[in-house]
């Protein structure tokens, strides 16, 4: 062994030791992947799911539930992405451990997110903590029943405790056209969903045009969430 190294050539032994140190520094970069996002992600190729991307809704009578849907949709278009859909009252905290996106919304109380949200918030300090949810990708939603009902600050009041978390947060980019014009929002997806005229009526919902939106916003942060952690 000792007469085969010494016939080897600068050249060989510099390309030896290149291939070694790339193998050490290509593990790493899965164990770093690993860290990030919670899971083991050859296993996930392997299975056929590379991310999970959590939806979730703070809806108060229904009607943000469906907008969020509209982002769900929009999410498992992506693919490579599991699209988890939860209300905040059904997931606990250390499932957001092992996304790599994550969606929040919520309808508005004099332009604020409404208790539900707040109480999930609440929630979230071991996460911040730990620093769990650093570097994994964020979008919100927000509904209101009249124009100017504070949607806007609806979606900046949701972003923050993102950017406490240390997420990276997606806006809602897209075409400039007339739909967006009179719809879009660039802090994320958004619909005003007018009260319903009796309890016995059937429940308004987000238009059409809302709804596309929306459903491009998940898409949206999905691919974002995917291209930033594979």
């Amino acid at each position: 062994m000792w007469y085969l190294f010494c016939e080897q050539t600068t050249e060989d032994r510099f390309k030896q030791n290149f291939k070694v140190i790339f193998s050490f520094l290509y593990c790493l970069r899965f164990q770093h992947i690993y860290s990030l996002t919670g899971k083991n992600i050859v296993n996930n190729f392997e299975r056929g799911i590379c991310v999970k991307i959590f939806v979730l809704h703070g809806s108060m009578f229904g009607h943000t539930e469906v907008l969020g849907n509209a982002i769900a949709d929009g999410a498992k278009q992506v693919d490579g992405c599991e699209v988890i859909y939860k209300s905040v009252e059904e997931v606990e905290p250390d499932e957001l451990k092992d996304a790599v996106g994550i969606i929040w919304g919520s309808s508005g109380i004099f332009g604020e997110p409404n208790p539900k949200m707040a109480t999930f918030f609440s929630k979230l300090g071991q996460l911040w903590f730990t620093g769990a949810l650093q570097g994994k990708v964020g979008g919100v939603f927000a509904t209101t029943s009249t124009q100017h009902g504070g949607v806007e600050n609806i979606c900046r009041a949701l972003q923050t405790p993102m950017q406490h978390h240390g997420m990276v947060l997606v806006s809602n980019a897209g075409p400039v056209n007339a739909d967006r014009a009179q719809y879009g929002n660039p802090y994320g997806a958004t619909a005003v969903i007018p009260v319903e005229t009796s309890q016995e009526a059937p429940m308004n919902k987000p238009n059409d045009t809302e709804m596309q939106i929306a459903r491009e916003y998940g898409k949206l942060v999905a691919t974002a969430a995917l291209k930033l952690h594979q």
